[in-house]
């Protein structure tokens, strides 16, 4: 009896702790991982935007383009509208931009700056987002950051925008293959005009060509020059008083990734070139239904004659005339450069290079999935044929020197793979192989110097050190 009370007594004891409030017992929680550091947020999310306050005295920059009958009564590449009296057209340089729009607003004759786009480039507004209207202030300041060695590459050296894209040679370099990178560097002239930036169409706007986001502040790595993404941009701005100035001047606020994006895509959307001969001979061709050499002599001039390294203008006409034919027909080029920028804005594998089966190349890396499509392993961006003496070499690989050596290899030296595209296929399995002769490549390369557009205005270079 008294085994069963002293059984029944500790099963009691043990329902009893059974029984207590669960707290009395840490539960067995799955231990969180805290986030890695690298993703913690670590910097204050003003430096990517801040409402912005326009400044009150900036003057807009309007594009009038060819088509325009305005077009004909600008002066120059630069206008300042309603026309100034004399000896007052040059009333803002030298000054800070609040300065410069202060004194146009003043002088009573601040309604616009007026760019007078070069002969055959269509009108580019359409191309700029409404986020980023176009303002004298903002263009200066841009162009300041343009020039400034602002981008940190080591902790030896810095770069400008202007050191890989050098205005002396076609804002690009006159190497293969950039020093902080393995691809070309692309021209920004006519850049205005890209549906898509970089080889790879990464981005679409130019004010995405710097910083995407604010994660793009963290300290660079060994691949970040490459990648084209330049971190602590925005507080090296800040730090520096003359710039932290000069944006709150422009947009009422400090520098922050938005703004610096803003202004930097101003400037480089007027980096503009064109009036080349072919231009010149289009707009002689009236509404004749052919170009002809008779359109090409009228359009040539004695420069021209000296830059295309013949001496009789009939004689060179009548090349040029073959060219054109060339490049529209048995050349097969206008498959995939036509348009006043002769470029499609597609991504097309063209053979240069040998494609990895298993890793995505090109354009492939940067769709999303969902889109992916063969014909993009290899794929880059279709580049616009304008000024093609100023920015050699060629390609997204810089392989080829002279355009001697681009049209020799698309003549018949592409290797088919299956991803090459369609425009260069002579056979299900077979790459193109055109066929011309020594004079037609002769030819069609002059002709391609005919695409070559005047000189940028020298408002767009850096200024003279004095």
């Amino acid at each position: 009896m008294r085994q069963g009370a002293l059984a029944g007594f500790m099963c009691s004891l043990l329902l009893f702790a059974a029984c207590q409030p669960a707290g009395r017992y840490p539960s067995a929680k799955i231990p969180r991982k805290e986030a890695d550091d690298e993703t913690k947020e670590r910097f204050p999310r003003e430096w990517a935007w801040m409402k912005p306050t326009p400044a009150a005295f900036d003057v807009p920059i309007v594009f009038v383009a060819d088509s325009n009958p305005e077009w004909h009564k600008l002066p120059a590449f630069w206008n300042h509208f309603p026309p100034p009296p004399a000896g007052r057209t040059t009333c803002h340089l030298g000054q800070t931009p609040l300065g410069a729009a202060a004194a146009m607003v003043l002088a009573g004759h601040g309604s616009a700056v007026k760019i007078k786009v070069p002969r055959g480039l269509p009108d580019p507004t359409s191309n700029i987002p409404v986020a980023n209207p176009p303002t004298l202030a903002a263009w200066q300041l841009g162009k300041s950051l343009f020039y400034d060695r602002l981008l940190v590459v080591s902790q030896f050296k810095t770069l400008s925008c202007a050191d890989c894209h050098d205005p002396k040679h076609g804002f690009c370099e006159n190497q293969a293959l950039t020093e902080y990178g393995s691809i070309n560097t692309p021209s920004l002239i006519n850049c205005v005009y890209n549906k898509h930036q970089f080889w790879d169409g990464r981005v679409t706007f130019l004010e995405q060509v710097v910083t995407r986001e604010l994660n793009d502040e963290k300290v660079a790595g060994e691949r970040r020059a490459q990648d084209h993404i330049w971190s602590g941009l925005v507080p090296r701005l800040r730090d520096d008083p003359r710039y932290r100035e000069r944006f709150k001047i422009v947009f009422g606020v400090p520098p922050t990734q938005d703004n610096i994006a803003k202004a930097l895509a101003t400037f480089m959307r007027t980096i503009l070139s064109g009036n080349s001969v072919y231009d010149r001979a289009q707009a002689a061709r009236g509404k004749d239904k052919v170009l002809t050499a008779k359109q090409f002599e009228t359009a040539l001039t004695r420069a021209d004659l000296d830059s295309l390294g013949k001496g009789k203008k009939a004689e060179t006409a009548e090349k040029l005339a073959k060219g054109h034919d060339l490049f529209h027909g048995k050349a097969r080029c206008q498959a995939c450069h036509f348009g006043p920028l002769f470029a499609d804005h597609d991504f097309h594998n063209i053979g240069v290079e040998d494609i990895d089966p298993i890793f995505e190349t090109g354009r492939l890396a940067q769709v999303p999935l969902g889109m992916k499509e063969n014909r993009l392993r290899g794929a880059y961006k279709t580049p616009t044929l304008r000024n093609l003496s100023r920015t050699e070499p060629y390609t997204h690989t810089g392989m080829f020197s002279t355009l001697e050596k681009v049209v020799d290899f698309f003549d018949r030296g592409i290797n088919w793979q299956d991803s090459l595209a369609t425009q260069l296929l002579q056979g299900p399995r077979e790459a193109q192989r055109l066929n011309l002769s020594k004079e037609e490549i002769g030819d069609l390369v002059l002709f391609l110097r005919a695409m070559d557009g005047d000189a940028v205005d020298p408002i767009l270079l850096a200024p003279s050190k004095k």
